[in-house]
């Protein structure tokens, strides 16, 4: 992966919103052939969250904001990342939807050196990082 539609920056969380509901539901059909009763079931399979992050730093592609929207579908729960100050995250914006979305639990916790530099918590510079998720 590797086009003009991924980013990648470091942000900060300003909220993470729950959107979509997990319910599952039960449907009830007739079989139009053989008149027997159907039941079918739906599980989700994705936690779905509608995330808001400031933008501090543009680490690949330019996202020509201040602050991004974008959504998070996750099978575990909330975002492992938004307990992180400051994160390096991946999305994908969608031109048919018109809207960003998390690379699925692609994320880097960062910190910022005395020099102005960012490097994650285990010491990897960021230009290392992102050739490595865009190799």
């Amino acid at each position: 992966m590797n086009s003009k539609n991924d980013y990648a920056f470091i942000g900060r969380k300003i909220e993470i919103i729950e959107t979509a509901n997990r319910d599952i539901s039960e449907i009830i059909q007739i079989d139009s052939i053989t008149n027997d009763t159907i039941k079918l079931i739906s599980i989700p399979m994705n936690f779905e969250y509608r995330a808001k992050y400031e933008i501090l730093h543009n680490a690949y592609n330019r996202i020509p904001l201040d602050t991004i929207e974008f959504i998070v579908l996750d099978h575990y729960g909330r975002p492992k990342f938004e307990q992180f100050d400051n994160v390096l995250l991946f999305v994908h914006y969608d031109e048919n939807t018109k809207k960003y979305y998390h690379e699925k639990y692609k994320f880097e916790p960062m910190r910022r050196t005395r020099n102005g530099k960012w490097k994650s918590l285990d010491g990897k510079n960021l230009k290392r990082i992102i050739r490595e998720h865009y190799q």
